[in-house]
């Protein structure tokens, strides 16, 4: 269905409900109301406001909003089929780019960490100076596995370590994890619709929400890790 706002419009006028009433009742905003019965994208920030808009408004009208809400990401992604895709070649072109940038930056700090190497132990040689007793255990550092599972067939966008690793709909019934060193930012679209868990906690991403729509950054201190590390005084 190419125009969902065109046949929401159509539905309300035939239920004889006036755009002001539609408004008090669901708290959506004219602007919102407006353009989404226009079709007018423009108008709203995120693909998540436009399907928080879709479900309310679905839902006071009667209709099926997670039939709706489908149709509009299967029309998203086939104006993003027609974007254009990077031929084979330019994304091996980039991929051997970026490996030599790598490579070049391993060698940089791996001579630069040799240096440093050399002149500590000279050091030592010349001043003599015996190793003091502080005993420093390496970090043991447990990773972050989060776990999202669909209770509704709800939006989600994960980024882990600031790098995107799933952007779309989570289906009713469906779970999926990933894996993290540092964080993960989480932007929902319809808290109601996730159950989410981190190395097992599961986490209250109602909090701070603005109505349905939610915004997560989660990190170790969600968990109450510290860092691994401790030290030891030999007498």
């Amino acid at each position: 269905m190419k125009q969902i706002g065109l046949f929401f419009k159509k539905t309300r006028e035939e239920k004889e409900i006036d755009l002001e009433t539609v408004h008090k009742e669901t708290r959506i905003s004219k602007q919102y109301l407006q353009a989404f019965e226009k079709d007018d994208m423009s108008q709203f920030p995120a693909d998540v406001y436009y399907t928080g808009t879709i479900r309310k408004y679905a839902n006071y009208l009667g209709l099926n909003a997670e039939e709706f809400i489908e149709s509009f990401y299967n029309l998203q992604k086939i104006k993003n089929s027609k974007g254009g895709v990077l031929n084979s070649k330019e994304k091996k072109g980039g991929k051997n780019y970026r490996v030599s940038i790598y490579l070049a930056l391993f060698i940089i700090v791996a001579g630069y960490g040799f240096m440093e190497l050399m002149l500590f132990v000279d050091k030592i040689k010349e001043d003599r100076i015996p190793v003091q007793n502080t005993i420093v255990e390496a970090p043991k550092v447990e990773s972050l596995k989060l776990v999202a599972e669909g209770v509704k067939s709800a939006w989600l966008k994960v980024e882990a370590d600031n790098r995107l690793v799933f952007e779309g709909t989570l289906p009713k019934g469906n779970k999926t994890e990933w894996i993290a060193d540092e964080r993960f930012l989480l932007t929902i679209g319809y808290v109601p619709g996730l159950k989410v868990t981190l190395n097992g906690k599961e986490i209250d991403i109602t909090k701070g929400a603005k109505g349905e729509v939610n915004k997560i950054t989660l990190t170790r201190d969600d968990l109450g890790i510290d860092n691994g590390i401790r030290e030891e005084h030999v007498k």
